[in-house]
């Protein structure tokens, strides 16, 4: 720039002439400027980070807020269930014999079981959970029957057999299909063979559900004439084999290995 002093031409950035010390009124105005604009923004800094500190203290003491009313709200939730609990546990329908009587009487066995997980949390009615209890074994016991009889055998003996025109997929889950129903049948024939035994002493079945009443005894005797014919006519087990399922049987011992390979060597041979 020139200076107005003594006319020398000089950086406009100096404060002062260097010819002849004038004072360069431009820079100083300039700098003056820079110095208010700092000055200004430093404040303005200031007022930023102190509205963010209060801010953030502001939206923990919402969150801890949140939280405590979320907590006094779950507390209050638990205490209404739990009182709901309590007033439904106290107005449960008590078991109705006449009721249960008449769906002994008209086989609905399921139905029974159903009413009395609803009705008798104490087991008051020992002989309608005894007869229940009997009728539920009983029936699982048809059922896989039921699904051992509808085995499509043609099927069933090539894969046992190891036959090649079935995928190996398929042989698998025909193979372990067909060893947990036999498995299933014998287990169920063999724990209908005992029962009769654990209804005496100081089993829990007797201490559960009372010594054997004479319609469970009734439905017993069909129930072990039951399980006697499917061992006999579906695995052909002798009398003397049969006896010892009634004395003692594990699903995975011995015996249950010797039966399951007589079975499965009996529908190869066919």
């Amino acid at each position: 720039m020139k200076c107005k002093g003594c006319g020398a031409v000089y950086d406009p950035q100096l404060e002062h002439c260097p010819y002849c010390g004038r004072v360069n009124a431009r820079r100083r105005g300039q700098k003056a400027v820079l110095t208010r604009k700092q000055a200004g923004y430093e404040q303005e800094k200031e007022r930023v980070l102190e509205a963010s500190a209060t801010e953030i203290r502001l939206r923990k003491l919402t969150r801890l807020i949140w939280i405590l009313g979320g907590l006094t709200v779950l507390a209050l939730l638990a205490s209404l269930g739990i009182s709901l609990a309590l007033d439904q546990i106290g107005s449960w329908e008590k078991a109705d014999p006449n009721y249960l009587r008449t769906l002994q009487e008209r086989g609905r066995w399921e139905a029974m079981q159903n009413y009395l997980y609803d009705t008798d949390r104490e087991t008051t009615q020992k002989e309608y959970w005894q007869l229940a209890y009997l009728a539920g074994t009983g029936e699982d016991l048809r059922a896989h029957r039921a699904d051992y009889l509808g085995l499509d055998r043609n099927e069933y003996r090539l894969a046992l057999s190891g036959d090649r025109s079935i995928s190996s997929g398929d042989r698998e889950y025909m193979e372990s299909h067909f060893s947990f129903l036999v498995e299933r049948l014998l287990a169920d024939c063999a724990d209908i063979l005992q029962l009769r035994e654990e209804y005496t002493g100081e089993s829990w079945m007797a201490e559960r559900y009372g010594p054997l009443t004479e319609e469970g005894d009734a439905l017993l005797e069909e129930l072990e004439t039951e399980a006697r014919v499917t061992l006999s006519l579906l695995f052909e087990l002798s009398e003397e084999e049969i006896a010892g399922m009634a004395d003692g049987y594990e699903a995975d011992g011995e015996a249950a290995q010797e039966y399951f390979r007589r079975v499965k060597e009996a529908w190869l041979d066919e």
